[in-house]
């Protein structure tokens, strides 16, 4: 079994273009044939301008999209073929995505208890006798404090970095070997964005396996391991020592 923590082998994803009959034969290749495996416990970066291809490819992974062709190994399992809800839930539970606007996937009706006791309940990890303890737990240790007035209070309550922490503890409720940080910090602003790769770089230091997708050079930096895309392949895949002593540093 490969000592991978997940290998991309040959991935594309096709969106058909709609309109006449004429052009909906043709397609946009958002990815086209791109191949990488990424290392246990490393922090990765996915680099690129818009429409490079980088949220795409983070979200073939997730199985958000399904892919054209290609494969993703995981534990030695293509996921790629993977079908049916409770294979999907199961293999979503080990890889999260953290998303840039965490506003968009909070519902603005529920309170913060709700968002995150539904997959404590969902993945049963916790009883509702105890899974407003658990929440508490959660809130706690991505810095959200007090945890209980938090718990209680509605998405549109919170700064951006609390609905980003919030986000966070939500995808960290079954402990995922791998989170895909899709432009965490892009509606933060400097100091805020700071404080959520802190987080991210204590998530690393406990052995999570993490993916940054990111256009923002300095964000990039945050990785030993930087992954070009450009139109949908791979431009360059670099590995470069890491200088800034505040930055995730492999070991």
């Amino acid at each position: 079994m490969s000592s991978a923590a997940i290998e991309v082998q040959g991935l594309a994803k096709h969106f058909p273009l709609g309109g006449s009959p004429l052009v909906r034969r043709r397609v946009l290749r958002a990815v086209d044939d791109v191949s990488f495996e990424l290392r246990p416990g490393k922090v990765t970066a996915l680099v690129g301008e818009s429409g490079s291809g980088k949220s795409t490819v983070a979200r073939l992974i997730s199985r958000l999209y399904e892919p054209t062709e290609g494969r993703i190994l995981f534990r030695g399992e293509d996921v790629s073929k993977v079908r049916g809800r409770r294979a999907l839930v199961r293999y979503r539970s080990q890889v999260q995505m953290i998303f840039q606007d965490p506003f968009a996937s909070l519902n603005p009706d529920k309170r913060v208890q709700h968002h995150d006791a539904r997959p404590l309940l969902i993945h049963g990890i916790a009883s509702r006798r105890d899974v407003g303890a658990r929440v508490e737990e959660l809130l706690a240790s991505v810095g959200l404090v007090p945890p209980d007035e938090i718990a209680q209070k509605y998405p549109h309550q919170l700064s951006g970095g609390q609905r980003q922490r919030v986000a966070i503890a939500r995808a960290l409720v079954n402990d995922p070997s791998i989170i895909l940080a899709d432009e965490p910090t892009g509606n933060l602003d400097s100091k805020t964005g700071e404080e959520i790769m802190q987080l991210l770089e204590n998530l690393y230091q406990r052995g999570n396996t993490i993916i940054l997708v990111t256009h923002e050079p300095d964000i990039a930096r945050h990785a030993r391991r930087a992954i070009h895309l450009r139109d949908g392949l791979i431009e360059s895949d670099d590995s470069a020592e890491v200088t800034n002593e505040e930055s995730i540093a492999y070991r």
